[in-house]
């Protein structure tokens, strides 16, 4: 039971903690993500802390004021009860540092949209669209990026990170695989900010490191 006030309301709740390393909120259900889930009961009173509480519905949630903090440790993701399998990855932004076996150096950097899909079984698949803002060196030779990836896109784990990169010095596009983790934090607007870093080694002549950054639509952080 977590019960915390602010001057002009208060919030009490129950919450029953599964594995959680965030709180994440989503407006819809997700279908259930084994390795994250929170059940969380939430009950608001009237100002000055008296008063029989009344249900707080999951719509309300992401409206409670930011002087309220349910708990003082990282937030926990929340799953609410409908269904919800697709959601928007925004705000994107991408840096590919790009060196080759005989010692060139390069960067590709750019913003990115895209979506992320939850399958029944807790899988994720997500593509990009990415969009080359700025290049250097080596990276000065990549003129579009295709992808599209696997697992943790929208919470923190492994993912993979499959690129098509077209570029000046090959004939054909050049597929790269890139391999790391996720982790999840709090965005300035309160959403949920999903940090991906990973690196690729491709035939030898050419490794790719990723940075990638972006926010998860219509979620919150509480």
């Amino acid at each position: 039971m977590i019960f915390a006030c602010s001057k002009s309301r208060c919030v009490q709740a129950t919450l029953l903690l599964l594995r959680a390393p965030m709180k994440l909120w989503f407006p819809h259900s997700l279908v259930p993500l084994p390795r994250l889930v929170t059940v969380i009961s939430l009950a608001l009173t009237l100002p000055g802390c008296g008063g029989t509480a009344t249900p707080i519905a999951p719509s309300v949630v992401e409206q409670l004021p930011n002087d309220i903090s349910p708990i003082g440790s990282p937030p926990t993701l929340v799953a609410t009860s409908r269904a919800v399998n697709t959601f928007g990855l925004v705000n994107g932004s991408f840096t590919l540092t790009l060196s080759t076996s005989d010692g060139s150096v390069g960067t590709v950097k750019g913003t990115y949209a895209g979506e992320a899909v939850v399958a029944a079984n807790g899988g994720q698949t997500a593509i990009l669209q990415l969009q080359i803002t700025e290049t250097s060196g080596i990276g000065s030779t990549v003129t579009a990026i295709e992808a599209d990836g696997t697992r943790a896109f929208i919470d923190e784990g492994d993912f993979a990170l499959s690129l098509l990169l077209t570029s000046s010095l090959t004939k054909s596009p050049l597929r790269v695989t890139v391999r790391g983790t996720s982790h999840v934090s709090c965005s300035a607007s309160n959403r949920i900010l999903v940090t991906l870093q990973g690196t690729d080694s491709t035939r030898g002549f050419l490794e790719i490191t990723a940075d990638l950054h972006h926010e998860v639509e219509q979620s919150a952080c509480l």
